[in-house]
């Protein structure tokens, strides 16, 4: 939202997530948890599990609210709306 003040806890995952370690480790979560594929599973309660996975990582990327730049081995999968929080390294802070 525009204009609101971040919670503490947002800041922290801020300062966290957008530094160089931190979106490495945003990435390699993303890769783990379904952001870049599919959930679907033939059984009901794997396929709510991933997505479970799925859920948390989508939570870190809100709280980060940073743009970020799709990496080229996931452009063909990823929707427009997790194309909006990969990683860019032009945005890294030390």
């Amino acid at each position: 939202m525009a204009g609101k003040t971040p919670s503490p806890v947002e800041l922290d995952y801020q300062t966290v997530f957008r530094t160089g370690a931190g979106e490495r480790v945003l990435r390699d979560l993303m890769g783990r948890n379904f952001i870049w594929s599919g959930t679907f599973q033939a059984s009901a309660f794997e396929m709510a599990h991933n997505e479970g996975r799925r859920d948390v990582v989508l939570y870190i990327m809100d709280m980060v609210r940073k743009k970020m730049e799709l990496p080229t081995e996931y452009a063909d999968t990823a929707t427009e709306a997790e194309m909006d929080y990969m990683p860019s390294q032009a945005e890294d802070q030390p």
